[in-house]
């Protein structure tokens, strides 16, 4: 049994659909964490300002000094191994059929 074209045609509008919001969802997420990340550097370097034309150096004495941007980095693999680990053994089950 063959599809017509009026078939086809629907379901690859909706691909297209699914497709064409994924990429404009990646664009988007990839350009708040652009913004973010230029953020955090400047934070750790002191250059962001309290308020207009005001200059706040970062008092290592008076703060605690935040992670640096390294172990910050490592911290964020490290739950995305957590989260990576525990996708592939629930999908790793629900392929097989093994009892949870």
């Amino acid at each position: 049994a063959q599809k017509g074209k009026t078939g086809t045609a629907k379901d690859a509008n909706v691909n297209n659909r699914v497709g064409v919001t994924a990429v404009a969802l990646a664009c988007l997420f990839s350009a708040l964490a652009g913004v973010y990340f230029e953020k955090v550097l400047k934070e750790n370097a002191g250059i962001l300002r309290s308020g207009p034309g005001q200059y706040e150096p970062q008092h290592q004495q008076q703060q605690q000094q935040p992670p640096s941007l390294w172990i910050r980095n490592m911290m964020l693999a490290f739950f995305s191994l957590v989260l990576g680990f525990v996708h592939g053994v629930v999908s790793e089950r629900a392929a097989t059929g093994s009892p949870k």
